[in-house]
């Protein structure tokens, strides 16, 4: 079972995405990642009692404004990096 695991990872190592989409939070629509703004946000489980950072994407810097008109908008390389930092 650990060697199929191995197998598993060492297999999605070597993949390399050609396009990721996320949903427009507005519309539900996807659109490329890197034609988005994000809002940095907290998501909440169900039962109130799991909470963790987050983002909400959206198509139009306009929404995004919308939605958090106090928080810095971010780009996808802007998420990228908060996640994978050096």
């Amino acid at each position: 079972m650990v060697f199929e695991c191995d197998q598993t990872e060492l297999a999605i190592e070597r993949l390399v995405a050609r396009a990721i989409f996320v949903t427009d939070y507005r519309t539900g629509r996807m659109l490329e990642a890197g034609s988005a703004w994000f809002v940095p946000t907290t998501l909440t489980s169900a039962d109130g009692k799991k909470s963790e950072p987050n983002f909400v994407a959206f198509r139009s810097r306009e929404d995004a404004n919308a939605f958090s008109s106090d928080a810095t908008l971010r780009r996808w390389t802007d998420v990228l990096a908060e996640a994978v930092p050096d």
